[in-house]
């Protein structure tokens, strides 16, 4: 009786979270296909978003609603204008582009608005590492900046260098950039819904969705079948990025954004007991270090200062962007790393 009992919850279960993703699915549908998507193909890194989109985007699973507007170029940023003091250019993904908060609340903007430099955010959701490169490849010689962030996040940066290349994307149609974001939001985030965990936990099914920010977390790594090359692609490209960088004669630095996983120790003792892993939520941060040591490259890890003002309250859950406070932190880390290597100074 039990046994019948347990797979006709399971299969409710299993129903269930069809619909659940099948709801989401049209919510995210509906975001991008609002009579035109607010994102077009574009041949050099993929993707971008509809020049002069400005559209206020709904509250999702835990963020705040919030405005976009964007430029000619398809950021969300001011329109280009001569360059008139240094310039500190941007590139990431959603964490930099600041979904769920404001443009004013964005750690750039924070930068910008607590400096005399001009900051031009070039972040891109579900953007990996080689698509920021080419970004700085495409827009460095016209922008000429002094400095160039490369903003690394361990959401699905690690992921998204072993399993997602420029090469995956080759096609125009708009249904293709919608795939693309949606298997994208799917990986990272359906494993982070309690019930689930439990579902995926007693079907078998755990260790192949555990999201992509806990997989790094493993503490003997391994956490995805792709993590090698991941790991070795990672720093090809990163080097990559300092060669750029040195070329256009900008300093280039890394910055890194850990998930609340990292940050919030209750987040990963949830994980812990619920996949029954043994996790070690300082091996991303050892994992750059050691990269950004052999590269001799710029280094910014906002761990410990996020770890140091939680509140719950640096991260949306289940998304793990960052709240406004979460920017707050990340902005004030940045300029006092630039500060006091004194890249900034004039």
């Amino acid at each position: 009786m039990n046994v019948w009992f347990e797979r006709i919850v399971m299969v409710c279960l299993a129903l269930f979270f069809c619909f659940l993703f099948l709801e989401i699915g049209l919510n995210v549908s509906n975001l991008l296909n609002q009579e035109e998507s607010i994102f077009e193909f574009d041949e050099v890194h993929c993707y971008n978003y509809v020049p002069h989109t400005v559209k206020s985007m709904p509250a999702f699973l835990g963020e705040s609603k919030y405005l976009i507007e964007i430029n000619s170029l398809g950021f969300r940023e001011e329109e280009p204008v001569p360059k008139y003091s240094k310039r500190i250019m941007v590139v990431g993904d959603s964490i930099t582009f600041g979904v769920g908060v404001e443009k004013e609340e964005t750690f750039s903007q924070q930068i910008e608005n607590l400096t005399e430099f001009e900051v031009l955010n070039f972040g891109i959701p579900s953007f990996g590492t080689e698509f920021e490169v080419a970004l700085v490849k495409e827009f460095g010689e016209e922008l000429r900046p002094d400095i160039v962030l490369l903003v690394f996040t361990n959401i699905n940066d690690f992921y998204d260098n072993g399993t997602k290349t420029l090469d995956s994307c080759v096609d125009s149609n708009t249904s293709s950039v919608f795939r693309f974001l949606f298997v994208d939001f799917v990986k990272t985030n359906i494993g982070k819904i309690p019930l689930l965990k439990k579902f995926l936990v007693q079907s078998g099914f755990a260790r192949n969705y555990l999201p992509n920010d806990v997989m790094m977390l493993k503490i003997d790594g391994g956490g995805f079948p792709e993590e090698a090359w991941s790991l070795k692609n990672t720093e090809n490209l990163l080097k990559e990025f300092k060669q750029v960088s040195d070329n256009l004669g900008a300093v280039p630095i890394l910055v890194y954004v850990p998930s609340a996983a990292q940050v919030n120790e209750n987040v990963l003792d949830l994980f812990s007991k619920t996949y029954q892993e043994d996790f070690n939520n300082n091996r991303p941060n050892i994992i750059l270090k050691a990269m950004v040591e052999r590269l001799g490259l710029n280094f910014v890890d906002t761990t410990v200062a996020l770890r140091t003002a939680d509140d719950y309250d640096m991260y949306f859950y289940p998304t793990g962007h960052l709240t406004v406070k979460g920017n707050k932190v990340v902005g004030k880390t940045i300029i006092d790393y630039v500060n006091e290597v004194g890249v900034l100074k004039k």
